[in-house]
């Protein structure tokens, strides 16, 4: 239609910005009760942002007709859009599945799932045409808004011309609300609170003519708290099951994630709360005696960080081509189509419920070092210092987290799988190969330390640096260090398989044949309560459980470089350098548990035959073992090959970070300055890295 003001007012974001800043300060006076003019000063500061900005965003959301059940317009667009009956699924021999088209692509009324209906009325109309196959015809223009406010406060106190002192408090509060897709609804909307406190002290003493010493102190807290629109959801209203219900944590349920392929992702997960603590001691003492001036100190700080992230409390549930692809079971998905038609019958392909544990992990670290810069002539000049440091490795105060991994422990359910594995082997494994080896160790039992890897001790830091000046137009300057990285609680999180865990959504049990869950009733079995450590090597079966290697070496880096400086010219400068570092000890995360080298194909291009040798479904040695309970290789009769050939079948994908990762780096400048006039200066920068 025609350009109208209420289109071009309803299609423009907005945006708004507003800041407010007041800052006082002076002289802390109150009369007949204190003068501290020329002793003690103050200033307050404050400042608050106000930030409202419409986020514009395409997605593909689901037409009247598409919920109704008629999804025929796709064929129109090309036969890959055909969708199959997951309800006329057969054996095709050789671990393959078959299922004959849904006709002319419409769900029949009769077989529209209750709850997609009541589900499918939370997703907006399209609003503009988008692609030919339906995709992109959903546009929201949306608000964000950030409300940041800032206060702070600093006192100074003169003591003496020998002592003087700070301190200072900071506050801030940040709240934001984002990603409200859905018009007048509250099927999505996100909040983050994001509130921190800091304390810094700092006094300075003056011991001596030549000695100077300076303590500071410093304490910060932050925590974040991510919640939804939809939290505390009325989950029996959409048609849950009511013994499912029973089993979830009221405060994480929120509108379900409901992610139909290709979609609009409607609700959320359950939200999360963290809080960070740090406390902080630097103490420096400088000392010039002679050509030399020495710099002792101490660094030390406490590290403490408490979290929990919900996940999906209530059930994530997610519907792809699994079951709606065909004819046979590993072919290619159409590119839309099939997960809404899986949707419509209530049988979803994938997702879970979880439970998770919080943690509460800590760190501490000490660092003492020292420092000489040495005038040794009026041309040479040297820098010497040495620091040592001591990072304990991250501890989890009830100890809820894995250890490492036992790669050569004889899992305990290796009897019973392998007498399972017996009765329908595969040709590439005798009965007698067949072994189930490894599994989790947890800190703090079986002998194992609270840290979840072994301290390390041998944390030097050299440091060197000179500056020498050849004639009073050239200078020399190089420099060399050690610089270790860390790996405390502000980069490594404690594993918790065991502690925390997902039941996952299989909606068959033997490849579409027959079914088991339902939209309503995803998991008919229960959600599965985590064991901890007391689950022992049994801990995570079926799974891609986390760990951590013991080795506790830190990262390092080895930085060096060379400058040459030089006056050529009247008001000039020329400098020219050389930078290098190499990096080792770098965390790099490889899978152990990778199907073998001698099954993989070497051509460059598809090898279907491959794919079709992986993906065939064999008899699943591992199904009703209790290990595994929660996983999908505890309810399906048939995985597929490549499981059975890894060297851990009992385990998915096995990854940790190891310090074996390096890194090189080396770079050239050149950077000449010229001042022509008082007001003309040129300069040119060149750098090779």
């Amino acid at each position: 239609g025609p350009i109208t003001p209420a289109k071009i007012k309803a299609n423009t974001p907005a945006v708004r910005w507003l800041r407010e800043t007041a800052v006082v300060g002076g002289p802390v006076f109150i009369p007949r009760v204190y003068d501290g003019r020329n002793r003690t000063f103050f200033i307050f500061g404050y400042q608050r942002h106000y930030r409202l900005r419409a986020i514009s965003n395409n997605q593909s959301v689901p037409t009247a007709a598409g919920l109704g059940g008629d999804l025929s317009a796709l064929l129109a667009v090309g036969p890959q859009y055909q969708i199959y009956d997951p309800l006329t699924t057969t054996s095709a021999g050789g671990g393959r599945y078959r299922r004959t088209p849904l006709a002319n692509n419409i769900v029949p009324s009769s077989r529209i799932d209750p709850m997609a209906r009541k589900i499918g009325s939370y997703y907006p109309a399209p609003n503009q045409a988008g692609t030919a196959d339906g995709l992109n015809n959903y546009s929201a223009t949306f608000p964000n808004t950030q409300d940041l406010s800032q206060p702070m406060v600093r006192v100074d106190q003169y003591f003496s011309e020998k002592n003087r002192f700070f301190a200072r408090y900071t506050r801030t509060d940040f709240t934001g609300h984002f990603d409200m897709f859905v018009p007048n609804s509250k099927v999505r909307g996100r909040y983050r609170q994001r509130p921190s406190r800091g304390v810094a002290m700092d006094d300075v003493m003056v011991l001596s003519s030549s000695m100077v010493l300076d303590v500071r102190y410093g304490f910060t807290w932050f925590r974040e708290k991510g919640y939804y629109d939809n939290q505390g959801w009325d989950l029996a209203g959409l048609g849950f099951s009511p013994a499912l219900i029973r089993q979830l944590d009221p405060i994480g349920v929120a509108f379900p994630r409901i992610n139909v392929d290709s979609n609009l992702l409607l609700g959320n997960d359950g939200g999360l709360r963290q809080s960070n603590y740090s406390h902080s001691l630097l103490g420096v003492l400088t000392w010039t005696h002679g050509k030399h001036s020495f710099r002792f100190g101490f660094d030390g700080r406490l590290l403490y960080e408490n979290y929990k992230t919900y996940g999906d409390v209530a059930p994530n549930l997610v519907f792809g081509s699994t079951y709606t692809n065909g004819p046979l079971d590993n072919a290619p998905g159409a590119p839309t189509g099939q997960g809404l038609a899986s949707f419509l019958l209530g049988i979803p392909s994938g997702g879970g419920a979880d439970f998770n544990d919080s943690r509460a992990e800590a760190t501490h670290y000490y660092s003492p070092f020292v420092q000489d810069d040495w005038r040794v002539s009026p041309k040479l000049t040297l820098n010497l210092g040495l620091r040592w440091e001591y990072e304990g490795p991250p501890t989890e105060r009830f100890n809820r987290s894995s250890r490492q991994f036992d790669f050569d422990v004889v899992n305990p359910i290796q009897t019973v799988a392998q007498a399972q594995y017996a009765k329908s082997p595969i040709p590439e494994i005798p009965v007698s190969q067949f072994r189930t080896l490894g599994g989790l160790t947890f800190v703090g039992v079986g002998g194992n330390p609270r840290a979840i890897r072994n301290p390390y001790w041998r944390a030097l830091n050299p440091r060197f640096g000179f500056a020498y000046q050849l004639r009073p137009t050239v200078v020399f300057r190089g420099g060399y260090g050690i610089f270790f990285g860390l790996l405390g609680v502000e980069y490594t999180n404690a594993v918790q398989p065991g502690f925390s865990l997902r039941t996952n959504i299989v909606a068959s049990q033997d490849n579409g044949m027959t079914y088991s869950a339902s939209s309503a009733n995803p998991l008919p079995g229960g959600l599965t309560a985590p064991l901890g450590a007391a689950g022992g090597l049994s801990t995570f079966l079926g799974r891609s459980p986390g760990f951590f290697v013991p080795d506790g070496r830190r990262p390092y880096t080895q930085r060096w470089s060379f400058t040459v400086q030089a006056q050529p010219l009247h008001e000039s400068v020329l400098e020219v350098g050389y930078l290098g570092s190499r990096s080792v000890h770098q965390r790099i995360t490889p899978d152990f548990n990778p199907v073998p080298a001698r099954y993989l194909s070497t051509l460059p291009v598809r090898d279907q035959a491959t794919i079709n040798f992986f993906s065939a479904q064999v008899a699943n040695p591992f199904v009703g073992i209790a290990g595994f309970a929660g996983s999908p290789l505890y309810s399906t009769a048939n995985t597929n090959r490549a499981q059975l050939l890894r060297p851990y079948p009992e385990f998915g994908s096995l990854t940790t970070g190891t310090p074996d990762g390096f890194t090189w780096y080396h770079a050239l400048t050149a950077r000449f300055e010229r001042r022509f006039s008082r007001g003309l200066q040129f300069q040119a920068i060149y750098t090779f890295s």
